[in-house]
C-alpha cells in the first residue's frame, strides 16, 4: 500500500515545511522515515533512520526517490537548505516525475526567497498530478503574489480553496486580503 504525504505550512512568511512523499508502508526504516516527515520532525535519530532506509532497505526505485523526499523535509524542517535540495534533486535523478518532489522543492526555494524558481517548481508539480494539489497551487500562488504576478497569484488561491481538504482554510484565508474590482 502506498502512502503519499503532504504536511502544510504557512508559506505567507514559509515558516516550515510543506512535505510530499511516497512509501511502500510494511514496518521498514522507510516507513519510520515517512512517518518522521509527516510528523514535521527535525530530529537527529529521525534523519539517521532515513539514512539507514536508503543504505539498508530494500526499497523500490519509487521508495528511494520517495525516502529521499522524505530525508530532505526532515532536513528543511531543520533549515539545512542545502542538503535538502540535495535530497529533493537526488529524488527526481532517481524518478523525474515525482510531483511531490518538485512541490518540495518549490516550498524550499520559497525557503531562499526565489519565487520564481518556486513558480516553475510547482508549475510542474500541477503539470504532472500531486497527491494533494491545493498545496501546489497554494504555494504557486504565493510565488506568483511575491514576484508580482497579482492576477495569477488570485487565481492559483482560487483553484487552492477549491481543491483543498476539509478543515484547510489557507488559500481561503490568504484570499481574504484580496479585493476583486470590474475592469
Amino acid at each position: 500500500m502506498k502512502l503519499i504525504h503532504v504536511a502544510l505550512i504557512p508559506l505567507l512568511c514559509v515558516a516550515g515545511a510543506a512535505s510530499a512523499g511516497k512509501i511502500t508502508l510494511g514496518g521498514s526504516q522507510a516507513e519510520s522515515c515517512y512517518l518522521a516527515a509527516e510528523a514535521g520532525s527535525s530530529g537527529a535519530q529521525d534523519l539517521q533512520t532515513c539514512d539507514r532506509a536508503l543504505v539498508e532497505d530494500a526499497l523500490s526505485r519509487e521508495d528511494k526517490a520517495s525516502t529521499h523526499v522524505n530525508r530532505g523535509i526532515i532536513l528543511m524542517n531543520r533549515a539545512d537548505y542545502a542538503a535538502a535540495g540535495r535530497d529533493f534533486a537526488r529524488a527526481l535523478e532517481i524518478e523525474p516525475d515525482q510531483a511531490d518532489a518538485y512541490l518540495n522543492a518549490a516550498i524550499l526555494a520559497m525557503h531562499e526567497e526565489d519565487a520564481a524558481r518556486a513558480v516553475q517548481l510547482s508549475t510542474r508539480s500541477i503539470e504532472l498530478e500531486p497527491m494533494k494539489p491545493h498545496l501546489a497551487y497554494y504555494v504557486r500562488g504565493i510565488a506568483n503574489e511575491d514576484i508580482g504576478e497579482v492576477s495569477s497569484a488570485y487565481r492559483d488561491l482560487k483553484a487552492a480553496a477549491a481543491l483543498a481538504e476539509p478543515g484547510w482554510d489557507e488559500a481561503a484565508r490568504e484570499l481574504t486580503r484580496y479585493q476583486v474590482v470590474g475592469r
